[in-house]
């Protein structure tokens, strides 16, 4: 179960046959689903990729 906003029904829980579609991008993974009530929507999930710092930024090894 996955809880998302619907504007018609607020905060439900749906399960995996109403979602429609997840989408990988630049700022996440966007799901696309079908609230119990019939409407349509999209929530992004999950992180976005964190950034790698160049090699030269990151601590040495051993050090905390």
């Amino acid at each position: 179960m996955i809880d998302v906003h619907c504007p018609d029904c607020g905060r439900v829980l749906i399960g995996a046959r109403q979602i429609v579609a997840l989408a990988n991008g630049g700022d996440g993974i966007e799901m696309t689903y079908v609230c119990w009530c019939g409407r349509p929507g999209a929530e992004r999930v999950g992180r976005a990729p964190r950034r790698r710092r160049p090699a030269a930024e990151a601590e040495p090894a051993g050090r905390t």
